[in-house]
Order: C-alpha cells, then structure tokens, then sequence
C-alpha cells in the first residue's frame, strides 16, 4: 500500500561567498543546463550600505564555473532574471550608477531602471538605464516570443497620464535593450509589478500590488494582489484586484501548460502575514484560493511550474525569531501533495525554486555567514529529490525456524527500508509498537498476520506484510 509522494530529501547544499553581505534574489537554467544564480553583494560605504549585483554560474552538481561581481560607482541592485537562447542571462533591477549627472545631482533624484546582459563566459555584453527625476526599478523581466525582452516595475516620475503616485511600468526591448514600447498602469494610488511571465502566445502576464480603488474593491491599507495580461503589442487584455482579508500581495506567477494560472504571495490575517496562493484561469478568474497551511509560513516568495507534475511553491516560515524555508508542492489540478518547511541546514528563505527533471529541483536560498557574524549570509544552492512510495523498499526481518516461535520468548522484529523516519508494527494479537526494531513476546499461542508501516514522511508511506503467517506454539 502506497501513497502520496514524500517531502523532498536534501541531496546537498552549496554555498557561495563573494566576501561581504550576500542576499540571493533568482536562478534560471541556461541553454546549456548550467545554472545561473543571480542576488546582490551588499558592502558599506560611509554611513550607508550598498549593493553591486553578483552572479554565479554553477554545473547541476554544484560545481563553481565562474562568479561575476557587476558594480562601478554607487549601488546596483538585481531583481529579476532571464536565460538567452545563446547560453547568456539577461537581468533587471535598480541602479544610482549609469545616470546622467545633470539628472544625478538633482534633490529629487533617486535611482533608475536597470536591464543588462551577460553572456555565458560571464563578460557583461551591455548595460542600460531608464528613469526620470524619481525612483523607478524594476521587479521583474522575462524574455519574449521574438527575440525580444519584457521588463515590469514602478515608477514615481512624472509621466503622460501619471496620477500622481506611483504606477505600474512596462517596458518591451529589442534583445540589445533598446526600448521600442512602454506603458503606463496604474490608478491615483501607488501600483507596482512583482514579477512577469511571458505567456505561450507571447503576452506578458505580471504580478504585483496595488492600493488604487478598483470596481467592487475596497481599498486595504495594505494594498491588494494585483494581476494585469498585455499583449506585445502593449494593449491591455485585462486587469484584475483580488481583494484578500486583511490585504495580499502576488510576488510571483507562472503559467502551466494548460494556459491556467499560479500565483504565490502573501495575505495578512489577524495582524500577521500568511502565505496564500491563488490558481487562475488565463484570463484571470479564480479557481482556487488558499492560505497555505504551512504553520508559521509568512509568505511565499516564488512559484515555478513543472509541465504537466504540478507547481513548486517557496517561501518562508518564521518559528520564534528563526526563519526557515518553506515548500509547498502542488498537482497540475492544484491538490497538495507534500508541504513542508526545513527546519535545519541553516537556511533561512527560499528565494527561488528550479524545476530540473521528475523528481529533482533546486532551492535558491540564503544562509548566515557562520565566520563572520556581521556579514549577514551566502548564496545556498540546495539540491531536492521527492521521494515516490515505492522508494522506500520497506521489509520485514525476523529470524524464526520455518516460521514459528515460541510463546512468553521475546522475538526481535527489524524494520529494512532504504527511507524512513516513523514505523508502525501490528503484530496481530492486538498489539502495535512504533519502534523501528522492536522486542516482541506473544502471550497465546495462535496464527499471527505481522504488518509494518514505513513512513518516509505523513503523506508518504508503505505498509508490508510478512509473506507467511507467524505460528505461535
């Protein structure tokens, strides 16, 4: 008897260390199946801190390939990542260093967007900024259909339509950056993207929060989870509020192969912060709605599709003042089939997560710096592998003479299984034991079934029978 599939086992962790403040953001898998792990390393200068954007390029076993340090004068901060057809990454974020200095020196400056590449040896092949007087960054990109790029974030500088607050801004670029349409969303309250996916049409899908009223919408002081679909054309299809209890944020959103819909984030509830997810339709109708069940998880970060097995949610769970990552696996139906937080290791939020084949992913997390303990922490690339039931091999071991033993003599009973954590013995007479090698004495004599219960983890079991009746004389 079997069931379910197991909260994944960690094969192993690396961690990667630039020598200062490293706070990871995204990975993606590049053309060549390597991975591209993207974040910022975060240095002081004067009374104040700052980031230049580190990248890392690593083999699927770990391995060190190079690390890019991308930085000149001022601070430069990732946000966001995607992989080239040409084994590059391209990235997005918000930077005070590529400005013009007549706009740099005036009292209102701020930072501008940022978009970039990098090509697979990791020599930076270009460099842009956008952005007016204000900050304007960016929290997403996701390559096109058509060699093109789609970057989404806010803006607070004055534009054509602007309501005086922060808006929504799209922008769509050739693959060299070179903007050929932006747009402008967003009402007479703050808006901002999250992060963008590219749909399997070619229109962008973004993510994000908004405190603008909308129809049959009450604004939250907290704002509301926001989702808006364009096509490449720039012309909005449609714009969606969901308002959640409490206020809710979206922070990430894929597309399954079906067209339909995730989206990962947070609601808050009673004065704290829950993770909750949402399954949509492609034009953005509810089909579910969740708060994770996680205990003490506060939000998810990312969410990931795994074509036709489902969706990988992560996040983070607080227990007292620690903070650890979180999981929640999902059937292409959206059915929960493990969840679960890591409650060792180190690691602290699970920043992205990467679909590799059946079976396998990858976690992007950050850990604390265990030298240095004024350097906050490094980049942790974690390695994952679910567990099916029939991995666990379980079996039953017990040494008699052609199967029978004597009544009132303890007999040792030995559980053999490849994964487990919890056992559950029925020895037949009535009596059960949850040791994994048990002492067992019988007290009358009779015809005994003996099962066990191997439990890789509650969802994720395999219940065996020795292959012949016990005989007690």
């Amino acid at each position: 008897m079997c069931s379910g599939q197991s909260f994944p086992r960690e094969e192993w962790t690396y961690t990667y260390d630039n020598g200062g403040d490293e706070r990871p953001v995204r990975m993606v898998q590049l053309a060549g199946g390597e991975l591209l792990l993207g974040g910022n390393s975060w240095f002081e200068e004067g009374d104040e801190s700052c980031s230049n954007i580190w990248l890392v390029k690593a083999d699927t076993l770990g391995q060190l390939i190079w690390e890019r340090e991308l930085g000149v004068a001022g601070c430069d901060e990732l946000r966001g990542l995607a992989p080239t057809p040409d084994g590059g990454v391209v990235f997005a974020g918000v930077s005070n260093t590529l400005t013009h200095p007549d706009e740099a020196s005036s009292p209102a400056y701020r930072a501008d967007l940022l978009i970039g590449k990098v090509d697979a040896r990791g020599t930076l092949r270009w460099i842009r900024h956008y952005g007016g007087i204000y900050t304007d960054q960016a929290y997403g990109i996701a390559a096109g259909r058509y060699d093109d790029l789609v970057v989404v974030g806010s803006t607070h500088s004055p534009h054509p339509g602007d309501g005086g607050s922060g808006d929504i801004w799209i922008l769509r670029t050739d693959e060299s950056g070179n903007v050929y349409h932006q747009q402008h969303i967003g009402g007479a309250q703050p808006d901002w993207a999250s992060a963008v996916v590219t749909g399997a049409n070619g229109d962008a899908i973004l993510s994000g929060v908004s405190w603008s009223p909308a129809p049959d919408v009450v604004p939250d002081a907290y704002g509301n989870a926001l989702i808006a679909r364009t096509t490449r054309a720039g012309h909005l299809l449609w714009q969606r509020v969901y308002a959640l209890p409490g206020g809710s944020m979206f922070s990430d959103i894929c597309e399954g192969p079906d067209g339909r819909l995730v989206v990962a984030g947070a609601v808050r509830t009673s004065g704290d912060m829950d993770a909750c997810w949402l399954r949509l339709t492609a034009d953005g109708r509810k089909i579910q709605q969740s708060v994770s069940g996680i205990p003490g998880a506060d939000a998810f970060t990312c969410v990931r599709s795994a074509a036709e097995d489902g969706y990988l949610l992560g996040g983070y769970t607080t227990t007292g003042a620690a903070r650890h990552p979180c999981l929640l696996r999902l059937d292409s139906r959206g059915n929960t089939l493990w969840t679960g937080s890591f409650l060792g290791g180190g690691a602290r939020t699970c920043h992205d997560v990467l679909y590799y084949r059946p079976g396998v992913w990858f976690l992007l997390a950050d850990v604390p710096h265990m030298a240095d303990p004024r350097r906050r922490g490094d980049f942790a690339l974690i390695r994952l592998h679910e567990l099916p039931a029939d991995s666990i091999q379980a079996g039953i071991f017990v040494h008699t003479e052609a199967n029978r033993i004597s009544r009132e003599t303890p007999t040792r009973f030995k559980a053999q299984y490849k994964y487990g954590e919890r056992f559950s013995w029925d020895f037949g007479d009535g009596t059960t034991s949850a040791e994994e090698q048990p002492l067992k004495t019988y007290t009358f004599p009779g015809v005994y079934q003996v099962s066990l219960t191997v439990y890789a983890s509650e969802s994720c079991y395999q219940t065996v029978t020795l292959s012949r009746n016990l005989q007690v004389w």
